[in-house]
């Protein structure tokens, strides 16, 4: 009995430290701090910060055309929006309050949406205005170079014949609704721009499900190793999961009332037609909590079956 108490301190220790990195990784990357005595509307970048820079690209299209322009100076902006086409804004990156708060006041945003915009932290969200509708959405998704999960924000402004959505996702993600632009056949090029803003929800709920097959392809894996021949180790890959699972339902469950108050406001920006799409996003919101409860749940089994 003793001797199985003296091995379990052991794999103690491992969370314990787990613990201690998950505290020191979630110190260094806020900075809540620097916003402290601000006035409401401070273009402040809250999350993680970046070497790279943030890159612009202006889409342009119609059922005949699409045209394709990227690293868009700031001061061009205005002058190439042309409304007799759709015009998307893709903003790469939201580290640069600069960068986020000129684009924002060509365009009349608030300087609200822009402080929400700014914060990678901010809860799911969205808002009602004059001009424009301002939604914020959260996604997850396995970093390629740790195999960590990363919770991903995308913040998008949607006009009449404008929208501008802001994201801190790996631009690969986007490249499937890319290729849905070049082809002059797609549904895509025949409708407004609130399908667009439908389509950006769309791709980052897309990129919930494939973090959620990743993480039963985990959850396998050290099933199979418990039942075979179980080790120490394999509670701190358990408490990794869990903590995945926690976050992956702290970052979807607001997501989806969100999309079901956006579904429900009413807006002159969103059409008729339009609306059975975001409906089906609310749906697959739905399928998403639902697979993270049961991995939830699975994974609080495998934890009894370990113990035992």
């Amino acid at each position: 009995m003793f001797r199985n108490f003296h091995k379990k301190t052991g794999s103690e220790k491992r969370i314990e430290k787990l613990f201690t990195d998950i505290k020191f990784m979630l110190k260094t990357s806020s900075t809540y701090s620097d916003k402290y005595g601000l006035p409401p509307g401070s273009a402040v970048h809250i999350g993680e910060s970046s070497d790279h820079d943030v890159r612009i690209t202006l889409h342009q299209f119609n059922e005949e055309s699409y045209v394709e322009k990227k690293d868009i100076e700031l001061g061009d902006i205005s002058d190439q929006i042309d409304t007799s086409l759709v015009n998307w804004i893709h903003v790469h990156g939201l580290h640069d309050p600069i960068v986020i708060t000129t684009l924002g006041e060509s365009f009349g945003i608030h300087s609200l949406v822009t402080e929400d915009i700014l914060n990678t932290t901010h809860r799911a969200k969205t808002e009602s205005f004059d001009d424009y509708l301002f939604i914020v959405g959260k996604s997850f998704y396995y970093n390629d170079d740790d195999g960590k999960l990363v919770t991903g924000q995308a913040s998008i402004v949607l006009m009449d014949h404008i929208v501008l959505s802001f994201t801190d996702f790996p631009e690969h993600f986007f490249s499937p609704l890319l290729q849905r632009l070049n082809i002059a056949t797609g549904k895509i090029r025949r409708k407004r721009a609130d399908y667009i803003a439908y389509a950006i929800l769309d791709t980052i709920v897309d990129i919930a499900f494939s973090a959620l097959e990743t993480i039963e392809v985990r959850i396998e894996n050290i099933e199979e190793k418990i039942f075979i021949n179980p080790q120490a180790d394999e509670i701190q890959g358990l408490h990794q999961l869990r903590q995945d699972v926690i976050l992956m339902r702290r970052s979807i469950w607001p997501f989806r009332e969100v999309i079901n108050l956006f579904i429900k406001s009413d807006s002159k920006f969103i059409q008729e037609d339009t609306l059975k799409y975001f409906r089906d996003v609310y749906d697959h919101t739905i399928q998403i909590m639902d697979t993270v409860e049961t991995s939830r749940d699975l994974v609080s089994s495998l934890f009894e079956i370990y113990l035992s």
